[in-house]
């Protein structure tokens, strides 16, 4: 890839997964353990209160960096039968976040990658290889997006609170010159994300509920809000954003500020990361319910990667998933 950022760079070396859209084309993910987190904040909107502990059950990967144009392109490209654009995006360079995307634009994406044979293989960063069985990528739920962003953290940033620790984070309106940037320019969060804050608003799972946090019980597991539950269809509900973007002041860039667009809706500002959801692979990582939110390396993989794969001869972990307990996809299907 050329032009490399440092946080590129970094992951390239440091990632705990890494699938290949193309074969120039990587998507690195970060494993996010299962863990509690306080959700939400006091005395900004009324629709981030009030603060509320979530407890996440089991562990995830959620990619590194918000898709890239290359990401998006690489993928578009192997299926000239879609209706997505290879080049949606205004402000165009392979390592800038794709924007112009709708939620079902997003959706379509995710679908075309998870029906291929794109993610049935991965690697960690040590290059072992894992067999994926049935993995789904989809949207991160509002709860993930938030515990994955503050990676232990209960300041307005990840950095701490404050312009200043919104500096360091992401772009923003006070530092963007009114664009997007390559990912990774700006630190990374403890659990080796990059560009939460700023840079591009993303869609999130959910159905959008004002009121949704005061109707919560403390210590709520898991929690994703379905288009039905706000009495709406998949194809009208409108979707939860996170994270602000080049175009927001850093208010609007905080881990607990909520904001929400209909699924149709595209612009400049606007984008998304991923996450890939699988079962059980190792029992005891499964049942992470009350562990705190402190990172732990990604080292799932390596601990597992001893099977050998009869095809290629080369050492491979296989997880499968015909049998786990997963959430729907964003838009109400299965695999």
């Amino acid at each position: 890839m050329p032009n490399e950022t440092p946080g590129w760079q970094y992951a390239a070396q440091n990632h705990d997964l890494k699938i290949w859209l193309d074969q120039d084309t990587p998507l690195y993910f970060q494993r996010i353990p299962a863990g509690s987190f306080r959700m939400g904040s006091r005395g900004e909107y009324g629709y981030e209160e009030p603060i509320h502990r979530v407890e996440m059950t089991r562990p995830f990967y959620m990619s590194t960096f918000p898709v890239t144009q290359a990401q998006w392109r690489a993928v578009v490209s192997q299926y000239p039968g879609s209706d997505l654009k290879p080049v949606p995006s205004h402000f165009e360079g392979d390592l800038r976040p794709v924007e112009q995307v709708s939620w079902h634009d997003v959706n379509q994406w995710c679908h075309l990658v998870s029906g291929g044979d794109l993610i049935r293989f991965a690697t960690d960063a040590a290059g072992n290889a894992i067999k994926l069985i049935q993995p789904r990528l989809d949207l991160p739920t509002e709860a993930q997006w938030e515990y994955a962003c503050r990676a232990g953290t209960d300041t307005e940033y990840h950095t701490g609170d404050g312009e200043a620790a919104m500096a360091a984070a992401g772009w923003y309106d006070e530092n963007s010159e009114s664009q997007t940037h390559d990912v990774g320019w700006k630190a990374r969060n403890a659990f080796g994300l990059y560009d939460v804050h700023g840079s591009v608003d993303e869609w999130c799972r959910d159905a959008w509920s004002e009121d949704l946090y005061k109707l919560r019980v403390d210590g709520v597991a898991d929690p994703v809000v379905s288009a039905a539950a706000v009495g709406k269809s998949e194809d009208d509900a409108d979707r939860v954003i996170r994270g602000g973007s080049w175009d927001s002041s850093a208010w609007y860039c905080r881990a607990a500020f909520r904001d929400w667009w209909g699924p149709g809706y595209r612009n400049w500002y606007l984008g998304f990361r991923v996450c890939l959801f699988f079962g059980p692979a190792v029992p005891s990582e499964q049942t992470g319910t009350g562990v705190t939110s402190e990172p732990v390396s990604g080292d799932v993989a390596r601990r597992q990667a001893a099977a050998k794969s009869e095809d290629s001869g080369v050492d491979v972990t296989e997880v499968d998933l015909s049998n786990a307990s997963l959430p729907e996809r964003s838009d109400g299907t299965k695999f």
